[in-house]
């Protein structure tokens, strides 16, 4: 048999002291790293935009009038199809009832035959 090295617990404090202190020097140099590219981003940012606030203030001002005009006239165009399909259906209601009947067949045969082969 081979004797056990036996390392006296000063080392091994003294060793995992120094693995430690290597290690927050590398995520200090990390987030260094890190902080410099963030700050390098948002000065591209900053430059992309230019010193004219005005442009960017103009720009949101736009987005935030012509979003709600959009949402509404998306709504009565729903609205309005709508109204044109219930219409429609009034008038021949014997035909939207054979589509329904057609679909409904074909799903049932589309899940029945999976069935079949599991």
């Amino acid at each position: 048999m081979q004797a056990a090295h036996i390392i006296p617990a000063e080392q091994k404090a003294e060793s995992i002291n120094q693995a430690l202190q290597v290690l927050n020097e590398a995520a200090e140099s990390r987030g260094n790293e890190i902080r410099a590219m963030i700050e390098h981003d948002f000065l591209k940012f900053k430059n992309l935009l230019g010193d004219d606030k005005t442009k960017f203030t103009e720009l949101m001002s736009g987005i935030e009038e012509s979003t709600p005009i959009s949402l509404t006239q998306t709504k009565e165009k729903l609205l309005e199809t709508t109204r044109k399909i219930d219409q429609t259906i009034h008038k021949n209601p014997w035909l939207f009832l054979g589509i329904a009947v057609v679909i409904s067949a074909m799903t049932g045969y589309l899940f029945a035959s999976k069935t079949k082969r599991s």
